[in-house]
């Protein structure tokens, strides 16, 4: 019997230590289509994330309203994913760096 996992990589840290090792979040799958949409889902999210982040940056005081409207309903810290719905994206942060996404299939013997 097969599963399929989406597995998302990233690294953490904080101001006095500034790297953790790498840390993985699965999301389990009973078909590969909906991993391969949450793995896409996420992704889109996180590209999301970061083109808030450098607009954040940049923008002028006087524009920044009007450029934030763009953005307006998203969340930051969650994202939707088929089966699993809602789930707090640890991997957008500060302190947080996203080095991968990648759909795994993983083999489970069956009990008799």
């Amino acid at each position: 019997m097969s599963k399929y996992v989406a597995v998302i990589s990233y690294d953490t840290g904080g101001t006095f230590n500034p790297r953790h090792p790498a840390e993985n979040i699965e999301y389990e799958y009973d078909d590969i289509e909906q991993a391969r949409e949450a793995a896409k889902a996420i992704r889109e999210h996180h590209d999301t994330y970061c083109e808030k982040e450098d607009v954040t940056r940049h923008v002028s005081e006087k524009n920044y309203r009007k450029t934030m409207k763009k953005y307006e309903g998203f969340s930051e810290m969650s994202v939707e994913i088929p089966v699993h719905g809602e789930v707090t994206a640890y991997w957008n942060g500060h302190f947080e760096t996203l080095r991968g996404i990648e759909v795994v299939e993983r083999f489970f013997k069956e009990k008799y």
